[in-house]
């Protein structure tokens, strides 16, 4: 069995905030030292949009199970989230 890597959740109930960008951008760095995916959950899907601009990492559009992230083998999964409604969380 392998290591599993650190999981770093992006999220914030608004939208428009820059959650796929600061997540970009955090990849990009890290992706320096380390093997880096983003997983994007995001409805949008921004980043999955512009994964041919990403170089040292990778971008996946998620839409697998959420507990299979176990078997991801990289030292860093960025996971890049929606907003929630108000409503669901109260």
């Amino acid at each position: 069995m392998t290591n599993m890597g650190k999981i770093i959740l992006i999220t914030h109930q608004k939208g428009g905030v820059g959650k796929s960008t600061f997540t970009f951008n955090l990849a990009q760095n890290i992706s320096e030292n380390a093997s880096v995916v983003i997983l994007d959950l995001d409805l949008q899907g921004s980043l999955s949009q512009v994964k041919k601009l990403a170089s040292g990492f990778d971008i996946i559009p998620y839409k697998g199970k959420i507990n299979q992230i176990q078997n991801l083998e990289y030292d860093f999964i960025f996971i890049d989230t929606p907003s929630l409604p108000i409503q669901s969380i109260t």
